[in-house]
């Protein structure tokens, strides 16, 4: 466990002045990683939120440890001579993340402040013990145990995967299992015709964009995966978007439905398409280049019927080398859907802990106005 003393230029650049002098105790990111790592963690995650009086991180607003009356008293910044001062305990919530794709399924553990990505193959051959000893392997390498986390959060395109990985959680791990947008809703005004109709991935992916870029009026996100999709958001609505077959898609029906063209893998250097003297780089150019050209000029269109300045944000697994050939994607994140299922649980929890703690919250007012 480490420790820093709040000191007060530290926490003016917080908003919380009147912490200055408690003890802040955070775990380490990693074992043997030492302080500046959980620092570091403390400082990129203030999502801020109000609580209490004082702007505190999201992330950990529904954990902190306010002192009870029977505590440490302190006067401005200045701890009591001969008293301990006032421990806050900060402690990162630890879930399972997964997003369960027509191709693969991504798993993402946030332990103690880190985040861990691994991907597994979407097969029907899965059972739900298959997925549980993949899922105990995966949790070892990342050096965890099946008690550290709060819940899994689970948004998924195969519902023949569901009670699988519903299965395998509850036996081989032990914690909730939240579905979205069953368990936990999306909070964007969905303007399909038919609300359930739209992939539980795009909603999650564009509200993930909109709580990243909150001052941006319009978004644009393309997602590149067994399918790309473009959706698109204003404020806090959802328009929709458009859908069309991915890079990996389109090679292999072309590969499928021809018998004289060779395997072609799409790794590319290039960075402009040249004329090919030869199959492979006339489809790989053909493909890469094409999906480029694609994107910008879908961008372009999608961006015209939006108010205000529109930001494009890229993810999934092709978008960074997209990215290289085109300016249109204006940034990358390649685990956005995963951050927009930790954020879900964020808003879920700190919502039901703000309905549900009214006495903590008012002690911990009154704690606060004693400091």
């Amino acid at each position: 466990m480490s420790q820093f003393r709040l000191t007060g230029a530290v926490l003016q650049s917080l908003h919380m002045p009147a912490l200055s002098g408690k003890i802040l105790r955070l775990p380490p990111a990693r074992p043997g990683s030492g302080s500046l790592a959980c620092w570091q963690f403390f400082r990129d995650c203030c999502i801020l939120k109000r609580f209490a009086g004082h702007f505190v991180p999201q992330t950990f607003a529904a954990n902190i440890c306010f002192p009870d009356t029977a505590g440490p008293s302190c006067t401005g910044t200045q701890h009591t001579p001969g008293q301990t001062p006032e421990t806050w305990s900060i402690m990162p919530t630890n879930l399972i993340l997964v997003d369960i794709g027509n191709t693969t399924m991504k798993i993402g553990l946030v332990h103690d402040g880190t985040r861990d990505v691994y991907s597994l193959q979407t097969s029907s051959g899965q059972t739900s013990d298959s997925l549980g000893f993949s899922l105990l392997a995966l949790l070892h390498h990342a050096g965890c145990d099946t008690t550290d986390f709060a819940a899994c959060v689970i948004c998924s395109v195969v519902p023949g995967m569901d009670p699988l990985f519903t299965q395998a959680i509850t036996r081989y791990v032990g914690c909730p299992v939240l579905f979205t947008p069953g368990d936990l809703p999306v909070p964007l005004e969905n303007h399909y015709y038919r609300a359930d109709q739209v992939g539980a991935d795009r909603l999650v992916a564009a509200w993930a964009a909109r709580v990243l870029h909150p001052d941006t009026p319009a978004l644009v996100v393309v997602d590149f995966g067994t399918a790309v999709t473009f959706d698109c958001v204003q404020g806090a609505s959802y328009l929709g978007g458009l859908i069309f077959p991915g890079p990996l898609t389109a090679l292999n029906s072309l590969a499928g439905a021809t018998a004289k063209l060779p395997g072609v893998n799409l790794d590319c250097e290039d960075l402009e398409p040249t004329p090919g003297r030869d199959t492979s780089t006339s489809i790989r150019h053909g493909i890469l280049f094409g999906f480029a050209s694609m994107v910008e000029g879908l961008v372009a269109r999608l961006s015209a019927q939006l108010q205000g300045p529109v930001r494009v944000v890229g993810t999934g697994g092709f978008a960074a080398r997209i990215a290289r050939l085109t300016p249109a994607l204006e940034e990358v994140t390649p685990d956005l859907l995963l951050q927009g299922l930790r954020l879900l649980y964020e808003e879920h929890h700190t919502d039901h802990t703000d309905h549900t703690t009214e006495q903590t919250t008012e002690q911990a007012k009154h704690a606060a106005q004693r400091c």
